[in-house]
């Protein structure tokens, strides 16, 4: 979900604790793996939430990195209407940096119309039992401030907020993203992700 009201930070998250679960889907939704043709399909949902600014910029991003062997197209979900349309995807990626392979939940989107129903959750445990599946105990994530309510998705997956650590040369910028967050959140909220972060 972009807003550009939102200042942008880069907002590292780590889980090591998951727990397997059904990824439960409102009546009539389906989750399945990538097909090619696809990616004109990501590249509408991502340019639609501000991710990319032209269809052919955000189709290079997916057909330059998936599917790959490290990420095969059954770590590339996509999010199905009844009606079967494309209306969110999600990507378990795993990549090779300096000789180690890393683990990433990537690219979770929901088209906003169809937002509210718990998809993203069912898209996200998706991503999640295949890590699992596959023996995989430390993933990550990259997000920034104006994803705020996926992040709160995020921490009940299991997911800690990074002071710190990084993957993938991602830049780290906890400390201003949390000063964002502050504003965001209810003092609860941003009590239960501060107090959580790891270093």
């Amino acid at each position: 979900m972009s807003n550009t009201s939102i200042p942008f930070y880069h907002i590292i998250m780590k889980c090591r604790d998951y727990i397997p679960r059904e990824a439960v889907l409102s009546e009539g939704y389906n989750i399945v793996p990538y097909t090619p043709g696809r990616e004109k399909d990501w590249a509408r949902l991502e340019v639609a939430i501000g991710d990319f600014d032209t269809l052919s910029a955000a189709e290079k991003r997916f057909t330059d990195n998936y599917p790959s062997s490290d990420t095969p197209k059954e770590n590339i979900l996509f999010l199905l209407s009844p009606e079967g349309e494309p209306v969110g995807s999600c990507i378990a990626e795993v990549k090779e940096q300096d000789g180690k392979k890393t683990a990433a939940l990537q690219w979770l989107v929901v088209d906003r119309n169809h937002r509210g129903g718990g998809l993203g959750r069912a898209l996200a445990v998706s991503v999640m039992n295949i890590f699992a599946d596959n023996g995989i105990d430390t993933v990550y994530l990259h997000t920034q401030p104006h994803s705020y309510k996926a992040i709160l998705l995020y921490h009940s997956l299991g997911f800690r907020l990074q002071k710190t650590d990084s993957f993938s040369s991602k830049p780290n910028e906890y400390s201003e993203a949390i000063k964002v967050l502050k504003d965001l959140y209810t003092e609860e909220n941003y009590r239960t992700l501060t107090e959580s972060a790891e270093e």
